[in-house]
Formats: C-alpha cells, sequence, structure tokens
C-alpha cells in the first residue's frame, strides 16, 4: 500500500509543484501585488519624515512642481527584490533542488552588490536632505563608486568563481 506521500510525488499536481518557472512567476506577481499596495504607504511614510527633494530656486518652472515630492522610495524596492530573492531560495530548499546552495556567490554577491549600489544611492539621497539642496553627490564621484563596487564585486568573483563565464 502506498503512502499518501508516494502518491502525491507521483501526481501531475507534485510535477506542477516542482516547475521552477511556476514559482518563479508566482514570485514575480507576489512582488508586484505587494509593491503596488505597499508602496503608497511608503511614500506616506517618507513624507512623515519630511525625506523630500529640494529644487533650484533658479531652475526651469517645470521643476518646481517637483518641490516636496519624497526621496529614497529605492529602498522599498530593493528590500522588496532582496525579500523575493531570499525567498526564493526557501522556495528551491523546500522543493529539494539539491544544486541550490545559499553559500553559492551565484546567489549572494548580486545580492550583496545590489545592497552596496542602493547604500550609494542612500547616500546621495541623504546628502540631499541634510544639505537642504538639490546636489548630493558629484556625477564623478558617483561614477568613481560604482565603479569601485563593480570592479571589487568583478575581482571577487573569478577569485571565488574562477572563470565567471561573463
Amino acid at each position: 500500500m502506498k503512502s499518501l506521500h508516494d502518491l502525491f510525488q507521483h501526481s501531475d499536481l507534485f510535477h506542477l509543484f516542482q516547475m521552477q518557472w511556476l514559482w518563479w512567476l508566482a514570485l514575480c506577481l507576489l512582488a508586484l501585488v505587494v509593491g503596488l499596495l505597499g508602496f503608497p504607504f511608503f511614500i506616506q511614510f517618507l513624507k512623515s519624515l519630511r525625506v523630500e527633494q529640494y529644487i533650484r530656486e533658479e531652475g526651469p518652472e517645470g521643476h518646481h512642481v517637483k518641490k516636496g515630492t519624497p526621496t529614497g522610495g529605492g529602498i522599498f524596492l530593493i528590500a522588496l527584490w532582496t525579500f523575493m530573492c531570499v525567498l526564493w531560495g526557501f522556495l528551491q530548499m523546500g522543493l529539494g533542488n539539491n544544486a541550490f546552495q545559499w553559500i553559492s556567490p551565484y546567489f549572494y554577491l548580486p545580492i550583496v552588490m545590489t545592497l552596496c549600489l542602493m547604500g550609494l544611492g542612500m547616500w546621495d539621497d541623504l546628502a540631499k536632505v541634510l544639505k537642504q539642496q538639490n546636489k548630493g553627490l558629484g556625477a564623478k564621484a558617483k561614477l568613481a563608486v560604482q565603479a569601485l563596487i563593480g570592479l571589487g564585486f568583478g575581482g571577487i568573483m573569478v577569485a571565488v568563481v574562477g572563470e565567471t563565464h561573463v
């Protein structure tokens, strides 16, 4: 007599649960719904903190409508993306994907690199808010930090993984 677990493993439903593209699609839809429902609340939260854009007075008239627009919304989006990546990892483990490894640099390095670039964006936005002006970090400084982050993580990938197939 077969157990319920054995029957489930041999059913079409089990094979449907094993299909990774279906889980990937479900996570994308979940991220879309969470983003659409949660982002307006996050914007209101930023407004309550008075974290807003500053516009040059001598700038074009069309830019004055942006005055008071909250800044820092990327935090929500990057946090949502990071959460979905970690949730994907848990799903992979739950589905018994033996090829998936948390310690794989292909999994955690892109997340860490994205968080580093988010930190640069936060630094730029924070500089604007604290100075109460529209100029945060200079373009050359931002480009230099981005290049250092990219080179650093590229070097780590080559050192840890070897050939990156890129």
